[in-house]
């Protein structure tokens, strides 16, 4: 009787583990997607030599799952010089509760 219980007390620890690792591998994998993501984001902006419309066009480019927001930093003739990107994503773990907004910034230069 002893050993039956310790079994199943080893299988629901056991399917703790998985289902707490499988929430962490799956936000490490949102997370992993966010800074592509962001990446994109500022190679579009570097390559298009800092352009007005590819930077609207950047600002509205976060869907359902990511916000975007584009800081300009413009020299004294008014041309953008630099830009600040930032990326929001909710990071969450649900076996854990876990469901954080997370940021990440990047420069254009």
């Amino acid at each position: 009787m002893k050993q039956i219980f310790e079994t199943y007390l080893t299988l629901f620890f056991l399917l703790m583990a998985v289902f707490t690792l499988e929430g962490i591998i799956a936000a490490d994998i949102d997370t992993k997607n966010a800074r592509d993501f962001k990446e994109s984001i500022v190679d579009e902006i570097e390559n298009s030599n800092f352009s007005p419309t590819v930077i609207a066009a950047c600002r509205n480019a976060g869907n359902n799952k990511y916000t975007v927001m584009v800081n300009e930093y413009k020299d004294s003739e008014d041309n953008t010089v630099m830009a600040e990107v930032t990326v929001s994503y909710n990071y969450s773990i649900a076996f854990l509760n876990v469901n954080k907004q997370h940021e990440l910034k990047d420069f254009a230069v």
